[in-house]
């Protein structure tokens, strides 16, 4: 097996150490090992691969116009919601291994007095948590609330979200209609939903400085002797609050995306096996409403899909 294979650890820290870091006894670092051993867990419990079928949007409305132009509507309502499910079990795969790995990456540096490195991994953290957390907030209660329904159903603005999370690109050459939304804005649409999660926010603002080339991340160079300010390696006052900024964003991440993540995936096995037992009615000779999928469902398809 090689190394990138292996299973990903990531190990608690010293209580003491977080009480210390933690003044205000804010309740997100007070949780810090709880919600990193939780993370740990998942990490433990992923697949370790997951082979991905990808076709392009020209592909995918080829084969939808040949399933229809056949006759094979049921065929093509499968193919269509199969496409979008397993692009989003994908999607939810690629942000938890991405968060197992910045987070260990960032308790790891804490463990060896990195407090720069911990906190630039831990806001990646924070925003690969806050991206999945708003997405499948918008698209889980969608599937929830056509599960059950008979009747063939449109996929709606849903593949749009996933094309701008999944394939989200800011690069020259991207499609416009992949740009992503500002994780700014994401983070400002959580803490307005959720006010007491205010706190994210502010922890946010302060690691940013520490990733930009800002003075914070500089001060923890600086400290004092004898009246004098002296620059070393020395730790200085500030790489207490960038510690205390990297623990609170680490604890949220970790506690946010597995809650998350089962959610959604439990939501799109039961909207697969909705859709089976629908078309199973449907070749059974039972006749729903008509369907032909709107143009706009034909062409946001295709981006990719996993097999099964």
């Amino acid at each position: 097996m090689t190394q990138a294979a292996q299973r990903i650890y990531i190990p608690n820290l010293d209580p003491k150490f977080i009480r210390d870091r933690n003044p205000d006894e804010n309740w997100l670092v007070e949780r810090f090992n709880e919600n990193i051993s939780l993370l740990d867990r998942v990490a433990g419990s992923l697949p370790r691969t997951l082979p991905w079928r990808q076709t392009t949007v020209e592909q995918f409305k080829a084969e939808m116009e040949q399933l229809l132009a056949g006759g094979r509507v049921h065929d093509a309502y499968w193919f269509m919601w199969r496409d979008m499910l397993d692009q989003v079990q994908a999607f939810g795969l690629l942000c938890a291994w991405r968060l197992c790995e910045l987070v260990s990456s960032a308790v790891w540096a804490i463990r060896r007095n990195d407090p720069l490195c911990a906190a630039i991994m831990a806001r990646a953290a924070l925003e690969t948590a806050a991206a999945y957390y708003w997405f499948q907030g918008q698209v889980r209660p969608e599937l929830e609330a056509v599960i059950g329904k008979d009747a063939f159903v449109e996929l709606g603005n849903l593949e749009e979200i996933l094309l701008k999370t999944l394939w989200a690109s800011k690069l020259e050459e991207t499609e416009e209609y992949l740009n992503p939304t500002n994780i700014i804005t994401i983070i400002n649409r959580i803490v307005k939903k959720f006010p007491e999660q205010e706190d994210v926010r502010n922890c946010y603002r302060v690691l940013c400085e520490v990733a930009h080339p800002n003075m914070l991340g500089r001060s923890i160079f600086l400290s004092e002797e004898d009246g004098q300010t002296i620059i070393s390696r020395k730790r200085g006052p500030s790489a207490a609050v960038i510690e205390h900024a990297a623990l609170l964003a680490l604890s949220w991440a970790a506690g946010t995306l597995p809650r998350s993540l089962t959610p959604m995936q439990d939501a799109c096995i039961r909207m697969l096996k909705d859709i089976i037992c629908f078309i199973t009615k449907l070749k059974s000779g039972w006749t729903p409403p008509s369907w032909t999928p709107s143009e706009e469902t034909v062409k946001a398809g295709g981006t990719s899909g996993t097999e099964n």
